[in-house]
């Protein structure tokens, strides 16, 4: 029986190793959704995707498959109390309910089974999908004009495989931090820490690791955590305040786990 903190170790590996690969978006989201439901193995949450993909018709443009995707009910079902289920492809083939990225990466997936070019688009607060040449809210399953959002963002920037693994965990994070979950929270940020790939990323990892660990009441570890962002971090303002963290750490004050 693995522990949580087990199996987001387990989870980061694997993670490390599929964003490397291309195209893994869906994958990635696979992984993601066992972290979400362990009693859900890996190859069955790809089986049962497989076989929704086999349904996707295998000719058409981004209108005839937005339009299968509505005809098989997954429009505009929004969610009043976001869970950690409504991150889980698995839960979104039962159901046809989930979060926009969680849509995304299912609309990705069938668009390229159709032969057309897909990717997400990493836009800030509401992920994003360009298929063919248009850009499509996951959600609704409908095409938007991206000028009406922001002019200066590129949405011809495909999200990366690590951008969307960080940004479906992030989610998870969020979720542990809304109920309390502190340690659960922690055991998500060394999962992205196996797949952050940039100075940046990794700082503001460190630094929440941090602030996690000094709510756990673990002196030491946050002391080190911080130290680690300040040396890695490429903003200075952000570099300065892990440093400042560190330095005001009383480690007599460290409560042992």
């Amino acid at each position: 029986m693995y522990t949580h903190a087990e199996l987001c170790a387990e989870i980061g590996v694997a993670l490390g190793k599929t964003c490397e690969e291309p195209e893994s978006e869906l994958r990635v989201g696979v992984l993601v959704s066992h972290l979400i439901d362990p009693s859900s193995a890996v190859d069955d949450i790809q089986s049962k995707l497989d076989t929704f993909l086999n349904g996707v018709p295998l000719e058409g443009d981004a209108e005839n498959l937005l339009v299968w995707f509505k005809e098989a009910g997954f429009a505009d079902n929004s969610v009043a109390t976001v869970t950690a289920s409504h991150s889980s492809l698995a839960f979104l083939i039962d159901g046809q309910c989930g979060i926009p990225i969680s849509h995304a990466l299912l609309l990705i997936a069938a668009a390229r089974k159709m032969g057309l070019t897909s990717f997400g688009v990493n836009f800030p607060g509401h992920f994003l999908v360009a298929v063919g040449d248009e850009i499509v809210d996951p959600l609704s399953y409908s095409v938007i004009e991206p000028a009406k959002l922001d002019r200066k963002f590129d949405f011809h920037l495909p999200a990366t495989p690590q951008m969307i693994g960080l940004r479906m965990l992030n989610n998870l994070k969020a979720l542990s931090l809304r109920d309390g979950e502190v340690a659960q929270a922690l055991d998500i940020v060394d999962v992205q820490m196996a797949i952050a790939d940039d100075a940046e990323s990794k700082s503001s990892l460190y630094y929440e690791r941090g602030e996690f660990w000094l709510r756990l009441g673990a002196a030491a570890a946050a002391k080190e955590a911080f130290t680690l962002c300040a040396e890695i971090c490429p903003y200075p303002e952000l570099s300065e305040r892990a440093r400042t963290q560190a330095a005001s750490i009383d480690l007599g004050k460290q409560i042992f786990h």
